[in-house]
């Protein structure tokens, strides 16, 4: 994908609406992480803590998504 240049509203709105869609994606998970999770600080000594930090932050963010789909998904089921 090539780097847009200027705000997203000069573009057409086809590609506009598939820049929101993957925008809108990744700020809901970085939000949840930040507010939620308070997973946005990193205070660790070294790469190897760091990048296992972030992955174990990924790994609960994930699991937590299952969970909740899965509350959505039977909800569903038992009406």
């Amino acid at each position: 994908m090539k780097k847009l240049q200027g705000t997203t509203s000069s573009l057409p709105p086809r590609k506009n609406r598939e820049i929101s869609k993957v925008r809108s994606r990744v700020e809901h998970v970085f939000g949840f992480m930040t507010n939620t999770m308070k997973a946005m600080t990193i205070k660790t000594i070294g790469y190897v803590r760091a990048t296992t930090k972030i992955g174990l932050a990924n790994l609960t963010y994930n699991l937590m998504r299952c969970v909740q789909l899965k509350k959505i998904v039977y909800a569903v089921f038992l009406r």
